[in-house]
């Protein structure tokens, strides 16, 4: 937390009137910071001014900047004007007419009874709910942090479940430069059973988390919905996948539908983002005529680019399933080639679309290989035109796929092993699509459930789950092969990275 106390001329703590005034901490500051005199320090050093760049700004409240003002001669005003992004607008001596951008984050303020910017300290709760909204705060994201460095959740297992030893407690905030590949230190910011799987919605600031249950007693899993407008991780919803053990998420975008499939139950479980909160409006169940008495494990769905089709991947059956999504009366319709069939005991597992939609990737887990679905537009149809492996020639060591990605300008193509424990890197045939092995770069940890390209394609993070720790790779630009940052952090039973920019 982030402590001002009076230096020179002001009321120390001792002295102080009144108990303290503790706002909530939206970035969770790591260290303490005091200001004396003139300056703030840290474990005794001074800290330059230049440092305390705004950490939260866009939310406009009422406030006296006059107040502050009249602090500057105990060396007050300026430096915690400029620490908390306060602007001054007018100079009225009391409670009305001046305005300011800010989020005081974590400022223990103290001051005796009689001082204005007291009243002002006791009042702003009020004010920033009044005037600040919403809207105001800006992502989540960790006291220091610079416009390198993005937040990113991590998704994780925690308790053992037969298939993996969970050791985490929750939902995990880190923050990756996005320049470095580095990681800061980590955050638990929701307590939620195995949340294994995590979207990010930017455009409403929502972090959707599926709880994976399957145990005897546990007849559903659940869909969390977490609200992160208010400068922190707020459930809003808990709703009901209608399944054992979720494990995805995708999401439509402006239209705001969620898709959660279920791994065991074979159904997969539509909701939409409303003016009344997040509500099922449709649901898929695999029907038995289907099955030819196998299990249907839906594994993962991904909507087009532009949100018209639906795929789920079945693992079970070894099918994706097709879907158009019927906006105006939040339904799942399925697609006039129904599914599109892929080898017998493949395992379908994770989806990747192309930039344009004219190409889907499959990467199936049981056979290790990856498959190249071209979509014809005039005839609205679905063929598989490739299929490539996913390890090299002559592995005899028992290897699974989990995750697929295509970097963002569309050229590269990134698939992981289990087992191998390696991201497989492929370049992508301009006008076929079809993809070309670049080769195979360790993961440096077992198990690499799940994996993402930055935003900026600079760097691929991989989260290793029976390692617990989390490696970062160079992508070069140019070629699309990876080079190991030496970079390696722990972090328990990671098996979901989620960026929020």
């Amino acid at each position: 937390m982030v402590n001002v106390e009076r230096g020179a001329g002001g009321k120390t703590q001792q002295e102080a009137v009144g108990k303290p005034v503790q706002f909530i901490d939206p970035q969770q500051a790591r260290e303490v910071i005091t200001f004396h005199g003139s300056a703030f320090h840290n474990n005794g050093q001074e800290i330059p001014l230049r440092e305390f760049e705004p950490l939260a700004v866009n939310g406009a409240v009422d406030l006296v900047s006059n107040v502050v003002n009249q602090q500057t001669e105990r060396g007050f005003a300026g430096k915690v004007a400029r620490f908390g992004s306060l602007t001054k607008s007018k100079g009225d001596s009391d409670l009305r007419g001046s305005s300011a951008v800010l989020y005081f984050v974590g400022m223990k303020a103290i001051f005796p009874s009689s001082s204005p910017v007291r009243l002002f300290s006791l009042l702003f709760p009020l004010l920033l709910l009044l005037f600040a909204g919403d809207r105001c705060t800006p992502p989540l994201r960790p006291s220091g942090a610079s416009t390198d460095e993005q937040s990113v959740y991590v998704g994780t297992y925690t308790r053992k479940e037969g298939h993996v030893d969970g050791k985490a407690a929750g939902i995990y905030r880190a923050v990756f430069n996005t320049e470095t590949g580095a990681i800061k230190p980590y955050e638990l910011v929701a307590d939620i059973t195995n949340p294994s799987y995590l979207k990010y919605d930017a455009t409403t600031r929502r972090l959707y988390a599926v709880s994976e249950l399957r145990r005897e007693g546990e007849p559903t899993g659940y869909l969390h919905v977490l609200d992160e407008r208010r400068g922190e991780l707020r459930e809003v919803a808990k709703l009901p996948t209608d399944g054992q053990a979720p494990c995805h998420i995708a999401h439509s975008g402006p239209s705001q539908f969620i898709v959660v499939t279920n791994y065991v139950g074979g159904v997969a479980k539509l909701y939409q983002n409303t003016a009344d909160g997040v509500v099922a409006v449709d649901k898929f169940t695999v029907p038995e005529s289907a099955k030819n008495g196998r299990a249907s494990w839906l594994h993962s769905s991904q909507f087009s680019p532009d949100t018209k089709i639906l795929a789920i991947a079945d693992k079970g059956l070894s099918k994706v399933w097709l879907f158009t999504l019927d906006v105006a009366n939040r339904k799942l319709v399925p697609h006039p080639q129904v599914a599109v069939d892929l080898a017998e005991g493949a395992g379908s597992r994770h989806l990747v679309w192309s930039r344009d939609g004219g190409r889907l990737y499959v990467i199936n887990e049981l056979d290790n290989t990856i498959n190249l679905l071209t979509y014809d537009r005039p005839q609205d149809r679905f063929s598989v035109d490739q299929t490539i492996s996913t390890l090299p020639s002559g592995v005899t060591e028992r290897s699974i796929t989990a995750d697929i990605h295509l970097h963002p300008n569309g050229r590269f193509l990134y698939g992981s092993n289990r087992g191998h424990n390696s991201i497989a890197v492929y370049a992508v045939v301009e006008g076929t699509g079809e993809l070309t092995s670049l080769g195979f770069e360790p993961t440096r940890g077992a198990y690499p459930r799940n994996f993402t390209v930055a935003p900026n394609g600079k760097f691929l993070f991989v989260a290793n789950q029976n390692t617990s720790n989390v490696t970062s790779y160079g992508i070069d630009p140019d070629s699309g092969k990876l080079t190991f940052t030496g970079l390696d952090y722990s972090i328990p039973t990671p098996v979901c990275l989620e960026f929020t920019e």
